[in-house]
């Protein structure tokens, strides 16, 4: 049976490269390690997963939907460090070294990529691992996908994200009722803003890939192409 390993590229390399960061390193030696740091978490990845295919799917330079929806989107994050940006090529060569396929759309952000391969495989019945930080991806948890935080070593699963009140819906719903809580009251009160960062945090699933599951085997298929 089919089982995807998606790696959210960008997640794991800065996180890598923030370690790096502070070690005392120049700039230079900084990138090196962190390169030498990814093949290794790499390799790991691959041995404990053992996955038939595998991705790691990048963030490119993308005015997405979300960012006209709600102009502020993404504008309180830290900016990539330029050394970290200028040898991003050099990483993504990285990946290609242990057998994994990089994938970089500039059109469409990262999240949606991979919320698309995820949800393509376990439609089919097959299932996927995505590695990511990102609770984001939790709103695709189900018995064929599952999201792995490798940093911190656990399973971001189903009783990670279960809520008190099922979803948001339910959550306005209660906000109604006389014997609202004072978290529900306060969400009462911000309920326009609870609904936008739904909208925005909801991920597509129909993003067209170019590419079909042959060409990301791993190992690597020399006849992918045939």
């Amino acid at each position: 049976m089919p089982h995807l390993l998606i790696i959210d590229a960008l997640n794991l390399i800065r996180r890598l490269h923030a370690v790096q960061s502070q070690q005392g390193l120049t700039p230079a030696q900084a990138l090196l390690a962190t390169r030498a740091n990814l093949i290794n978490t790499c390799k790991k990845l691959l041995a404990a997963s053992k996955p038939t295919h595998a991705i790691a799917v990048f963030d490119g330079e993308v005015h997405s939907w979300r960012k006209t929806l709600y102009p502020p989107y993404k504008e309180g994050r830290t900016p990539m460090p330029d050394e970290l940006r200028e040898g991003l090529a050099d990483l993504q060569d990285a990946f290609w070294e242990c057998g994994v396929d990089a994938l970089l759309s500039q059109t469409d952000e990262a999240d949606d990529l991979i919320a698309t391969l995820a949800s393509g495989i376990a439609q089919h019945g097959a299932s996927a691992t995505i590695i990511s930080t990102d609770k984001g991806f939790c709103q695709l948890i189900c018995p064929q996908i599952r999201v792995r935080d490798y940093f911190n070593k656990r399973w971001l699963d189903a009783a990670f994200v279960q809520q008190q009140y099922g979803d948001l819906a339910a959550m306005l719903e209660a906000c109604e009722r006389e014997e609202a809580t004072r978290p529900l009251l306060k969400l009462r009160q911000h309920r326009e803003e609870a609904l936008l960062a739904q909208r925005l945090v909801r991920l597509q699933h129909d993003i067209p890939l170019g590419f079909n599951l042959r060409e990301i085997r791993y190992p690597p298929n020399p006849d992918a192409g045939a």
